[in-house]
């Protein structure tokens, strides 16, 4: 696969993240708190919430959004990192380092977008959740490459 066609993927996440937090704090509220709503409402929940756990269900909700969409960032960060030829450990931390930037610089832009702000808390659960990324891709590799090895062994010891 081309170098550049690797990084596909992982650009499309970083359009998809600045796209979020483009969005006003009235557009973005409105769009977790409609998610919100549907999966208290989908969980039976509903009947037992109140305004205030609503407020708390609708903050999980935005933090584990954030937590999904560097999970996803950093799966195709080392997915395109894995194309390049470095070890395991150099592509880890590369794409980190990679990742956590780009929390920054995301935080950063927030800060510039009318009703909303930057919070450090954040730049931890992007941070967070892309180290997941980057680990969860690495064991789907050992454990692709684990079954191909189980597989050629199979084959070999079969009649």
């Amino acid at each position: 696969m081309s170098k550049w066609i690797a990084w596909l993927p992982a650009v499309i996440c970083l359009v998809v993240i600045f796209g979020f937090s483009a969005q006003s704090g009235s557009v973005s509220n409105h769009l977790s708190g409609e998610l919100t709503h549907e999966i208290a409402a989908n969980t039976n929940v509903m009947s037992q919430t109140t305004g205030r756990n609503m407020i708390e269900l609708n903050l999980i909700v935005r933090k584990m959004a954030h937590f999904a969409l560097y999970l996803s960032l950093g799966m195709a960060v080392m997915s395109a990192l894995a194309d390049t030829g470095m070890s395991r450990k150099r592509a880890f931390f590369a794409g980190i380092s990679i990742c956590i930037l780009s929390a920054f610089s995301d935080e950063l832009h927030q800060s510039f977008v009318p009703g909303r702000d930057a919070r450090w808390q954040d730049v931890l659960i992007d941070s967070s959740g892309a180290a997941a990324g980057l680990v969860l891709y690495q064991l789907w590799k050992a454990v692709k490459c684990y079954r191909k090895s189980m597989k050629r062994v199979s084959d070999e010891t079969s009649f």
